[in-house]
């Protein structure tokens, strides 16, 4: 069993911190609502309470204009461990709770059945806020404030039992009452409703627990101390001791072939899905023993997880020492078997006809000797649902022990998969048009790699920062990786120190690469440094350093990535930040401009070659960027002053210098290196070996 699944809860309540969250978020903030934030995090905070993905919480506030009562529910998919104001959706509770007994609208007499979504739609009080989650209307049916609902490990382990029901019934006594499987909903809210008079809470066998009361606090410890009881019944945690060694340099030989088998159904191109790879301890235990299938067949705690992970993980049986064509028959040969499986099911409970080609892939890959493989649309979601098959798994091997754990009822678990409400909480935001790619940022500790990555990762992209090793760029590292991360995002950014001129630094991390993210996509080399000299006074030490990054570390990197690219066989793009000073070099500028020089050939070539593969190379020229207060250009820094007294100038002109000798007098920035950049990544038209000039218009240096 993974984690501290089955353990007593660690999160608690905490009046100076409920307070402090209140004061933060400031008296625009109603009391209830900042109370309901609070607890949702505390949830959200400990996987023993609340799995991954999986739970809701609410609050109901009266006195509001009009007399309404507004139900404020947790938005759909959001989730509960960073929870803000604007991740609520707020209802008219009195309607939708009317509708919910009788799905009927006063208004206009329209029967809406079963069909959940009119039914919410007629209750939104926002329509500019997040879609309320589903079970909005069993919010609506219980009568007191405050509503919270998780999937808690230890609490669907035990009610998944042969005899859970009366497990369950056993260790939470007459304060719950406890009740079989219902469909999300209007007939999961009245089944829980119905059994809700005089109860504490009530638990649904193989879908969760929900609690409520007056205060949040109230809620929470009914919550925390149903847990508890759970984890009681279930006996001491078992953990699970560390199994055999896990090959990673195979899983990241494996893992960019099975990320692009996995994103064939995006269609064709690059990127489709990020794949992460874990292989500790506990995973290497849980692969292993020739029943493997038989327990990943049942690997599942909820029908919500299927959302995530897939009606069940696929198990593939391959060995490191596989050739690669035996490697991608065996793939085949276990992709078809699982998508015949996904038919089967689909066919067996009516849902032959809502079958996409996304349905037809698993999402979760378990390789006995490499570790399990886990896909989403972000790495962030990788990482959730390989921790909840993760769990799945060890919650198999806790119920086994205990009794026998069986999963829940395949066809609730396909209705729910196959529901067009529940397929809407996975969308892919269709304004971060690089969600699903990988890129590579080299020189990203720099004012120019720092704005691009910034700029990729607004754009959907998983991010890799890389720079030199070592604590001298760590501080602009960890400033450019602060600057990608916004106010979050930290699963999806990355840094990825390593040394460009050393091939075996950059084959290690490239491989790292894979099993971080399934591989890079989307390479940008902007790593540079430069000296100031005359040819007849360069020092040959420090013009073969400058050749090494510049030239040699652009094609160290390049190869390494062109290699992890055809592995995966979608194809990819380079973005070389080149320089005005390859077409129109000046004086005493020798190393940078030559060795740039060398770069800038490369990628012609490279866009020559690598074209049949779909992968496209293409360079962005810009000239005096100079960077911002917060990340100054490094390059500028070393040979600035240098440059300005070969022109007779104090170094701080250098900037209006610059600006005033380009045609359009304009002031270069990174913003307009980084959106150069983006043209190429997002394939905006069929280009390779194109150069485009961020320069404000030099015309020494037009493309010839």
């Amino acid at each position: 069993m993974s984690g501290r699944a089955f353990g007593a809860p660690e999160a608690r309540w905490s009046e100076p911190d409920r307070q402090a969250l209140a004061r933060a978020l400031g008296p625009e903030v109603p009391a209830p609502l900042a109370d309901r934030i609070y607890s949702s995090r505390l949830y959200g905070a400990d996987p023993v309470l609340a799995l991954e993905g999986g739970g809701n919480t609410s609050v109901k506030i009266g006195g509001c204009p009009g007399g309404l009562e507004v139900l404020w529910v947790k938005g759909s998919g959001r989730d509960l461990a960073d929870l803000g104001p604007a991740d609520f959706a707020p209802l008219d509770r009195d309607l939708l709770a009317r509708l919910a007994r009788d799905p009927r609208d006063p208004r206009d007499g329209r029967g809406i059945g079963n069909e959940i979504a009119p039914l919410l739609a007629a209750a939104r009080l926002d329509p500019a806020a997040p879609s309320p989650s589903v079970e909005a209307p069993l919010h609506a049916l219980i009568d007191a404030p405050f509503v919270d609902h998780t999937h808690a490990e230890a609490v669907l382990v035990l009610g998944n039992a042969v005899d859970g029901a009366a497990r369950l019934r056993e260790a939470l006594g007459e304060a719950f009452a406890v009740i079989e499987y219902a469909a999300p909903g209007l007939p999961l809210a009245s089944a829980v409703a119905g059994a809700a008079a005089g109860r504490t809470g009530v638990v649904v066998r193989g879908h969760g627990i929900f609690t409520w009361g007056a205060t949040a606090r109230e809620a929470f410890e009914a919550m925390r101390d149903a847990v508890e009881r759970c984890a009681a019944a279930l006996g001491p945690p078992r953990a699970v001791a560390g199994g055999p060694r896990l090959d990673q340099r195979f899983a990241a030989r494996l893992a960019p072939r099975l990320r692009g088998a996995l994103a064939r159904a995006d269609g064709d191109g690059p990127g489709g899905l990020i794949l992460v790879h874990r292989d500790d301890g506990p995973v290497a235990t849980l692969l292993t023993g020739d029943d493997l299938d038989e327990r990943a067949a049942r690997a599942l705690l909820t029908p919500d997880q299927a959302t995530r992970t897939h009606l069940s993980p696929l198990v593939l049986r391959v060995d490191a020492d596989d050739p690669d064509d035996r490697l991608d028959a065996a793939l085949a040969g276990a992709l078809e078997r699982f998508a015949d499986r996904v038919r089967a099911v689909a066919a067996a409970t009516g849902h032959e006809g809502r079958l996409a080609a996304g349905d037809l892939l698993p999402r979760v890959v378990l390789v006995p000797g490499a570790g399990l493989f886990a896909a989403g649309p972000t790495r962030r979601r990788a990482l959730g649902a390989a921790r909840l098959a993760e769990h799945a798994l060890g919650a198999v091997a806790a119920g086994d022990a205990a009794g026998r754990y069986e999963p829940p009822d395949e066809a609730h678990v396909a209705g729910l998969y196959f529901w067009d409400l529940q397929r809407a909480k996975l969308a892919r935001d269709p304004h971060r048009p690089l969600a699903g790619r990988t890129a590579l940022v080299t020189g990203a500790a720099g004012a120019i790699g720092a704005g691009v990555a910034a700029a990729l990762r607004a754009a959907g992209a998983t991010v890799l920062l890389a720079d030199r090793p070592g604590e001298r760029d760590a501080p602009r590292l960890a400033r450019a990786l602060d600057r990608a991360r916004g106010a979050g995002d930290a699963d999806d950014v990355l840094a990825l120190p390593f040394d460009v001129t050393d091939p075996a630094d950059v084959a290690r991390a490239l491989a790292d690469a894979a099993r971080l993210t399934g591989g890079v996509d989307l390479l940008v080399l902007s790593q540079g440094i430069a000296e100031v000299a005359g040819i007849d006074a360069l020092d040959p030490a420090r013009l073969e350093q400058v050749f090494r990054v510049n030239a040699l570390g652009s094609f160290h990197v390049l190869g390494a990535f062109v290699r992890q690219v055809r592995a995966t066989g979608r194809g990819g793009d380079v973005v070389l930040v080149s320089t005005k000073n390859v077409p129109e070099p000046g004086a005493s500028f020798s190393a940078y401009s030559a060795s740039k020089a060398a770069a800038h050939q490369l990628a012609r070539v490279a866009a020559i070659e690598l074209a049949p593969d779909d992968i496209r190379v293409n360079m962005v020229s810009p000239d005096a960027v100079f960077g911002d207060d917060e990340i100054p250009s490094a390059l500028w820094r070393e040979v600035g002053a240098e440059r300005a007294r070969s022109r007779g100038i104090d170094p701080a002109e250098l900037p209006e210098r610059y600006r005033q000798r380009n045609l359009l007098k304009a002031r270069v920035t990174v913003a307009d290196v980084a959106r150069a950049v983006l043209f190429f990544a997002r394939r905006a038209t069929p280009t390779t070996g194109a150069v485009l000039p961020v320069d404000g218009g030099l015309p020494g240096a037009f493309p010839r």
